[in-house]
């Protein structure tokens, strides 16, 4: 299957059910530390991310790998090569590209919840002036705003944390001009990162909005 493309033509993106992968492939792939404990649909995802993803490296000419396990929990990808890896319920998608055109991806996919689950999470990670731009533009409902703000960032993340190699929060960016002729928004960040990412700083990403779920991508080229 195919999810929504939200990144441009130059990465290679893989997405899969959970339920597409056949049990014995699924189980000839080692499960790391962390999740022997894990939920048997939390181990499953992680199989399947693994396997999307090293569906892609092949795309991109990357043959028989898959990636580790970084000391930080997250993917460690091949030398010369980027990726990002997402799930969301029964979704999940990898997305890779060479390092010499990419130097930072990250892709993720957000349900879009209940109302009263969507203003705890807007709590947490968007500001009352980020929902109701969001809802204005694009002439969506609470929810789904939220959802958009709440990927998007997830997006920022996974594409600049291998960068400046720190954690930073949900408020220390902001998502803005989000426009749905053209399925782009610009992600502004609010604090400085590293000397390379400082406040202000504008990245673009893209996004689609397709049944329960908002799927959003952003890709920096070198």
């Amino acid at each position: 299957m195919s999810l929504p493309r939200v990144l441009p033509a130059w990465v290679s993106q893989v997405s899969m059910y959970l339920e597409e992968l056949d049990d014995a492939t699924a189980n000839a792939i080692a499960l790391p530390s962390a999740y022997l404990m894990a939920t048997p649909e939390r181990q499953r995802a992680y199989r399947v991310g693994r396997v999307c993803a090293s569906r892609a490296l092949e795309q991109i000419g990357v043959r028989g790998a898959m990636p580790a396990v970084h000391e930080n929990g997250g993917p460690a990808w091949p030398n010369g090569t980027v990726g990002s890896i997402t799930h969301a319920m029964s979704l999940v998608a990898a997305a890779v590209a060479a390092r010499r055109q990419c130097c930072g991806l990250g892709i993720d996919i957000e349900p879009i919840t209940s109302l009263e689950k969507a203003h705890s999470l807007a709590s947490r990670g968007a500001t009352t002036g980020e929902v109701f731009g969001v809802m204005e533009n694009l002439q969506v409902d609470y929810a789904t705003a939220v959802a958009l703000i709440l990927a998007a960032k997830h997006s920022l993340y996974k594409c600049l944390h291998p960068q400046v190699g720190r954690s930073f929060s949900y408020l220390d960016a902001s998502i803005e001009n989000v426009q749905g002729s053209t399925a782009r928004f610009r992600a502004r960040l609010k604090v400085m990162l590293s000397p390379a990412w400082v406040g202000g700083t504008i990245v673009t990403g893209q996004f689609d909005i397709a049944g329960d779920f908002v799927h959003t991508g952003i890709a920096i080229p070198c």
